[in-house]
């Protein structure tokens, strides 16, 4: 019964985050328009940017985003990105900084990190995180080229598309030359609804210890599946038994449907 009124919970939410997003979507798109029309300018934090070079921006993204509906057809209804990026004015169903500042990234990043993003989506977390601090370096492995394109689009207008590798493969085929990392990032990612990546959790856990250094930091976000279950309890407490990872946080997001953990290498 539990488990019914958990799925008829995030039902409605989906249905109701879809009409929000795409109110936002429009509001979005017209001022961007009257942007346009009044060829203002306006301050980045990298500078003050023309209207046309954002123009020239947002309709790349826009093509890679189409491109990306046309392929999977399930994507017909979505109105915007998954990520936005408040620092380059793009609109996104969860927005990166929100995300930084709800993860405490502050805590754990640091100036000089190899970062390995899995899953990275539109890699705007590395574009992000590459733009506050001035020496990281971050991996973005996503297995769709169009969404990796995008990462790239916006790394370039923030001037930081020297420290992030934008790679287009599946994790588990993905043979990285630049480990190990300092940190790892695997936010919602260790299976996908569109089948791209299916591994067991455990193994999962264990290829990314491997990837990471000594001290190594990984920040973890689950599905909302795995709220209350109880396989998924039982491999975190598998990886800490055998002196894997130790958790030092761990704390409920989305309105209680995900949860977001931080882990350390043994």
């Amino acid at each position: 019964m539990k488990k019914i009124i958990l799925d008829i919970y995030h039902a409605i939410l989906r249905i109701r985050n879809r009409f929000w997003n795409r109110f936002l979507y429009l509001t979005y798109r017209f001022s961007l328009k009257l942007q346009y029309f009044s060829k203002k300018k306006y301050v980045m934090g990298n500078g003050i940017e023309t209207i046309n070079k954002h123009k020239e921006l947002i309709s790349s993204i826009d093509h890679e985003f189409n491109m990306i509906k046309k392929e999977f057809k399930g994507m017909a209804d979505y109105y915007t990105l998954y990520q936005g990026l408040e620092i380059a004015n793009i609109l996104g169903a969860r927005l990166t900084e929100t995300r930084y500042e709800e993860y405490s990234l502050s805590k754990y990043l640091k100036d000089g990190d190899k970062i390995l993003d899995v899953g990275s989506n539109t890699g705007f977390i590395g574009a992000y995180i590459t733009y506050k601090y001035q020496t990281t370096i971050v991996d973005s492995i996503e297995h769709n080229k169009n969404l990796s394109n995008i990462g790239e689009h916006v790394a370039k207008y923030l001037g930081v598309e020297t420290r992030n590798n934008f790679i287009t493969a599946k994790f588990q085929n993905y043979q990285p030359t630049n480990v190990p990392y300092s940190v790892i990032f695997s936010f919602a990612v260790h299976y996908t609804d569109d089948g791209g990546h299916r591994v067991d959790l455990y193994d999962y856990f264990k290829r990314l210890h491997s990837l990471l250094g000594e001290k190594g930091i990984l920040c973890f976000e689950s599905h909302s599946k795995d709220i209350g279950s109880s396989s998924f309890e039982k491999t975190l407490k598998k990886i800490q038994d055998n002196g894997l990872f130790k958790i030092i946080e761990r704390s409920l997001l989305e309105e209680d449907t995900r949860m977001y953990i931080v882990l350390v290498k043994e």
